[in-house]
C-alpha cells in the first residue's frame, strides 16, 4: 500500500465535491475559510490528527467537512495494523465532537451550532488481507457496542492497486 492510493481516494474526493456540489477542497486547516470549507488533510495514521507529509509512512487520509459535520478518514490496512487504537482513538474524537447539553437540553457555548460529527473510518484493503481486517474489525465489535456511534468499511483492492472509477 503506497501513498499514491490516498492520493488517488483524495482525488477521486476532489472530483466528486468539485462535479456534484461545485466545492473545492482545501489543502489544510489554514487555508479553511469561514470555518466551513471541507478540507482533506493528510495524518498520521495512529493519532488521526497530527498532519503528516503525503509520503510518510503510516499516514491516513482526512476529509473534513464542518458544513456536514464529517470526519471521513481513509486508512491503509496491513495484517499488523492496529485497527483496535485506530477505532479506540477514533470514538474519542467522536466524543468530543459531541454535541454538549446541560440538564435543562439546551445547547452550551462549547458545542457546534450544526449538531453532533459523524465519524468514519475506511480501510484501504488487499483482497489477500480481507479476512484478517474482517477478523480484527468482528473481534472489536464484539468487545464493545460503542463503535456502533462510527461507520467502519473496507475499500478492497482487488489488484494492488485502486483504479480512479464512476463507483466511488
Amino acid at each position: 500500500m503506497t501513498a499514491n492510493h490516498l492520493q488517488i481516494c483524495r482525488e477521486v474526493l476532489e472530483t466528486a465535491y468539485r462535479e456534484k456540489l461545485g466545492i473545492e477542497l482545501r489543502g489544510s486547516i489554514a487555508e479553511i475559510k469561514m470555518g466551513r470549507q471541507p478540507v482533506w488533510r493528510t495524518v498520521s495514521g495512529d493519532d488521526l490528527i497530527t498532519e503528516e507529509q503525503p509520503i510518510a509512512d503510516g499516514t491516513a487520509g482526512l476529509l473534513l467537512d464542518p458544513e456536514i459535520g464529517l470526519l471521513s478518514y481513509v486508512l491503509p490496512f496491513h495484517p499488523k495494523t492496529k485497527l483496535r487504537a485506530q477505532i479506540k482513538r477514533a470514538l474519542a474524537l467522536r466524543s468530543q465532537l459531541s454535541t454538549e447539553r446541560n440538564f435543562t437540553g439546551k445547547d452550551m457555548e462549547a458545542s457546534d451550532p450544526h449538531g453532533s460529527w459523524r465519524v468514519i473510518l475506511h480501510w484501504l484493503v488487499n483482497a489477500n488481507d480481507k479476512e484478517k481486517w474482517a477478523g480484527q474489525i468482528m473481534a472489536v465489535r464484539r468487545e464493545t457496542a460503542f463503535t456502533e456511534e462510527l461507520s467502519l468499511d473496507a475499500i478492497p483492492i482487488t489488484s494492488g492497486d485502486l483504479s480512479r472509477n464512476d463507483s466511488a
